[in-house]
């Protein structure tokens, strides 16, 4: 595909979510960084889950290469979903990421570090990572609207525009 109907094709699909609603993060008892890292993670979820709606993600926030699992206030706003999961239930092997449950394949997706950028914008490391052989890391763009924080998706570079 050329570069340019894949730019388009990405913005249309950060488009589509953001009208979904679905991408929202609020905060709760005043903590602006959980609802950040919440609406990473429900753009992760849908954009990895697109093809594979089956597919399990288990949810992680890097700390100095090191994962830990999301506070539980965080994962309790994923329990509509029987997809996600917290890192401590998955398993990270160099050749796969495996749903400790189920014994399936899964998709590790995270988050790292938040950096502020004004008051109703942030930038979040995050990314995704399958096995040694694809995985991805991105700097979310994420603003704050009137419903909440909702991450527009990765910040790409080098992109020419039409």
């Amino acid at each position: 595909m050329p570069r340019h109907r894949s730019w388009r094709a990405s913005c249309l699909l950060g488009t589509l979510l953001l009208l979904s609603g679905s991408q929202f993060g609020r905060a709760a008892d005043g903590d602006e960084d959980e609802a950040i890292r919440e609406a990473v993670f429900r753009f992760q979820i849908a954009f990895e889950t697109e093809g594979d709606p089956g597919r399990v993600l288990c949810l992680g926030i890097g700390n100095g290469g090191r994962r830990q699992s999301p506070a539980p206030t965080l994962m309790r706003r994923f329990a509509d979903g029987d997809r996600v999961r917290s890192v401590a239930s998955c398993r990270v092997q160099p050749d796969r990421v495996v749903d400790t449950e189920t014994g399936g394949d899964a998709t590790l997706a995270t988050t790292g570090s938040i950096k502020r950028v004004g008051r109703s914008e942030a930038h979040v490391q995050g990314g995704y990572y399958r096995n040694a052989r694809s995985s991805e890391h991105y700097t979310y763009r994420v603003v704050r609207e009137e419903q909440g924080w909702v991450a527009l998706g990765p910040i790409l570079h080098g992109l020419d525009h039409e």
